[in-house]
Formats: C-alpha cells, structure tokens, sequence
C-alpha cells in the first residue's frame, strides 16, 4: 500500500482539537468524519524534536539525538539539524538503516532523506544548509512539472504574503511575537512564498507520477508559532492555509490510491525568553563564573535573534560549546572526548554546577556521575542509579523531586531519565523552567512558543488514520 504521511510539524493534540472546534479546518473536520478517521494522541518522549522524531521513525533508532542541536564530542562536531552534511554524519556514524516500509520513500521538507534521495527535497540534500540558490540548483531535475504552476503564481504570492506578515506583525501584540529582525521577513518571505507552494505544487504532482509512498512535513504551524506564540491571529491563518491545501491533496491522493495518515512530532508550549528572564545570555553568565581572564573560548549557537539568523556553525574550536533547542540547553566541554561526571567538573570549575542552577529561568539540571545521574532543581535534588533501559530507581536526596512540577511523572520521569543518558548528551544538561500557572516555559532560544523539553503540551502530539489502520501506525507510532 502506498501511505502518503503528512506531518503537521508542531501541533499538538489539545491545539488540533482546538483548531476543529474553531471550525479553523472545516474541509479537514468533515474529510475525517466521512472517512471514518479517529484522531489520537500519543506521548512523544523526549526530546520534543522533529530531530529525533524521523530519526525514530525512519530508522528506528531512539538515541543519538539528544537535541535539534548538539555536540558530537568524539568528532569534535557540532550538529545541527539545518546543515544537511552533519545531519548525513550521524546517519554515517550511527550506522542507521531506514526501515523496510520506508526504503523508497520520497521525503518533502523532513530532514532525512531515507529512501530515494533523488526526489527528495530533505535538510540531507543540502550539504551547508537551505539558501535560495541550493534550494533552485537541487531540486529534482527529472521531474519539473511543478516549475511552470509555481512560476506562474510567484508574483501573486509574493504581494499576498508581504500584506499579509507585514500585517499580523504590526497587529500583534509585542510580547505576544519575537522582536524585529530584518531577516525575519525575509525567512517568512521564501518560507511562504517560495517553499510552500514550490512543495505543494510538486507534492501534487508527485501523487500524479510516482508509485512510491510519500511523506511531507508542513512546518509552517511551528515556524509561525515560534515566531507569534500559539493561536494567535497568524496561526490561525496558517492553519485555514493548511486546511485548504491538505484537502486538495487528500482529494488527489485518494483518487491515486494513496493512503493517506496526518499526524504530528510534537507539540508547542508558549514560552518566555531566558535572556529576558535572566538578565543575559547563558554564555556571559558561564563566562562570569569562571572568569574571563582564563582564556576559555565559549561559543553559544545560535545566535540572538536580533543579531543575526539563526545560522549554525560548520565547525567549532571552542572550549565549551553551549547548544540550545527551545527549552533544552546542552554545555559541552569540548576537548574532552568523552562526557565528564560531576566531581571532575567540580574539580576544574568549582561550584560552577550550583552557579548555574541558581540562575533565574533554570529549572531542572542534570550531570552524570560514577553510579548514575544526578538531577537538580530549585525544589529539590534526585540521584538516579543504574541503567535507564532495563531497571535502576530515582530517589529524592533532599527536598522534592525536581520533576515534578513538568507534569505526569509517569510519563517524564521515565522518558527523562533515558533521555539524559543518551551517547550524545551533554556534560551539564540544562531544561527552561516551567510555570504551570501561566503554562509557559523559559526557552533558550528567541522564540515565544517552543518545543524541545516538557511542560504544557510539547509532548502530547497527535495521528489521524482510518480505524483499519490504527494497530499498524500505532506499532510504529510505539516503536518510535
């Protein structure tokens, strides 16, 4: 059976259900009532990532991933999901091999490209990243159907779309979207301008040509969300945008023998800045305390978001390498090429550990130690011992346990204890505090809504199949 998957990046279930009641994606509400479609919600792990989400489910491989970003210390290489040859590098050292299903797969906007890397337009194709020239220059060239509809339509895009981001950001409260940047509206200018209709024109034309299965990932609720926070003016057009297109799709797929699946990675929780919650970036406080006359060089990626996009480093010299991913904020101690414990780094920073815990908008922090973990917060301090897979118990030394205040520890407590012990986690693994009143959670990043960690609804995602299929989505959905 051919599957055509479509990922609606970062909607969460409880957003989805909201987004129906809405009456936000009409066609979309009465084409799953019709075909009998249950909606279900699943809790994804962590990390929150579309990262570690199609590494999971392309190849089946639950560690490695511990970040959108992170520091491969036995390279010596930062990873970044945006830069398609270090996103080739872990498929190359981890040795991954993408399922049967999906050997032939033709991936769209998604980051690995598992099965037929000629028609896929993936983050693996583009060697240094997305920029409008690699984009023209590796697109598919055996099938340019697409090319004429999408040129035709560029101009009445581009006028729209400016009217359109030009308006959501001057109507939009200020601490209810990002600050200005003027690459902002250029980003959102080839995001919906150029990518967007490029995808769907050549998504339709692909259900027309191709008899392989394939999977498109429409990002532009996460990005937009990112950007405005959750159901705010410009998400909700995102989503009517989206239900306009997925019903054309859907419409065409059937016809062709497609069976199509909608589902999401993962969800988003609003979020507050940690450099406005804190006073300055993470970088100078670390500085701070261990002294800046050392000489120890300290890189944070990326970038502010008013400096300058959020580029990703092809390389890094640095001695302590900081890598944030929404809520998740991994410190590296990059000469060493293994992960250091928690006495030696007491031993050559002293203190340094309980400085950075006391940090306003620090809310859970986790170092590794000769017997297990160990995992502090404000409220209290917690000592994991043994094995994450297979046994081993989490005890609370002094206060209370640290987690608690994320949500269910049923779900968490599990899921972070596998996740910290992951081959490529930090040194000092660091999580944005939660406040569950506001339901809002301190983000390392520039971004108002965010996803990498938990607290809120990050981790409840959700997939739509016909009831006939749901025990073989579900077995993937689980081994994921």
């Amino acid at each position: 059976m051919k599957l055509l998957l479509f990922q609606i990046d970062g909607l969460s279930y409880q957003d989805f259900i909201w987004a129906l009641e809405q009456n936000l994606v009409p066609k979309t509400k009465k084409w799953l009532a019709k075909n009998n479609y249950q909606i279900n919600q699943y809790f994804t792990g962590l990390p929150t990532s579309t990262f570690a989400f199609q590494a999971k489910l392309f190849y089946n491989c639950g560690q490695g991933f511990p970040s959108y970003r992170f520091f491969d210390k036995k390279h010596r290489q930062p990873i970044s999901a945006s830069i398609g040859n270090q996103v080739k590098l872990m498929v190359e050292n981890l040795q991954l091999k993408p399922r049967s299903i999906f050997e032939d797969l033709i991936v769209l906007e998604g980051i690995f490209s598992p099965g037929d890397k000629d028609h896929s337009l993936a983050v693996q194709n583009f060697p240094e990243g997305f920029s409008i020239n690699s984009f023209f220059k590796r697109r598919p060239v055996k099938l340019k159907g697409p090319d004429w509809p999408f040129l035709f339509s560029l101009p009445v895009n581009t006028l729209i779309n400016f009217i359109q981001i030009s308006y959501f950001w001057l109507k939009t409260k200020r601490n209810l979207r990002i600050p200005f940047a003027w690459w902002y509206f250029w980003s959102q200018w080839f995001l919906f301008t150029v990518l967007m209709p490029y995808y769907y024109y050549y998504l339709r034309y692909l259900l027309w040509q191709s008899k392989q299965s394939i999977y498109f990932n429409c990002s532009g609720f996460d990005i937009t969300a990112h950007a405005y926070s959750k159901r705010s003016r410009p998400v909700r057009q995102v989503l009517q945008n989206c239900d306009h297109a997925l019903a054309k799709i859907i419409k065409l797929a059937k016809k062709k023998n497609y069976q199509p699946i909608i589902f999401s990675d993962h969800g988003m929780t609003n979020s507050r800045i940690f450099e406005e919650e804190s006073g300055k970036r993470l970088k100078k406080w670390i500085g701070d305390f261990i002294g800046h006359e050392k000489g120890i060089t300290i890189d944070e990626y990326p970038y502010p978001y008013t400096k300058r996009p959020n580029t990703d480093p092809l390389n890094s010299s640095a001695d302590i390498y900081i890598a944030n991913s929404g809520q998740i904020s991994l410190i590296y101690f990059a000469k060493y090429d293994r992960r250091l414990t928690f006495n030696e780094i007491e031993k050559e920073f002293p203190k340094l550990i309980s400085e950075i815990g006391d940090i306003r908008g620090i809310g859970v922090m986790a170092v590794k130690t000769e017997e297990g973990y160990w995992v502090g917060g404000k409220e209290g301090i917690g000592e994991f011992r043994g094995l994450p897979v297979g046994g081993g118990d989490f005890r609370v030394i002094s206060g209370k346990n640290p987690l608690a205040k994320f949500g269910d520890l049923k779900f968490n407590q599990p899921a972070f204890l596998k996740w910290i012990s992951d081959e490529n986690q930090a040194d000092i693994t660091l999580l944005g505090d939660y406040n569950k009143d506001k339901d809002r959670v301190i983000c390392f990043e520039d971004q108002v809504a965010q996803h990498g960690g938990f607290g809120g609804e990050q981790t409840q995602a959700f997939y739509c199949c016909p009831i006939n299929f749901q025990k073989k989505f579900l077995k993937l959905i689980k081994e994921s």
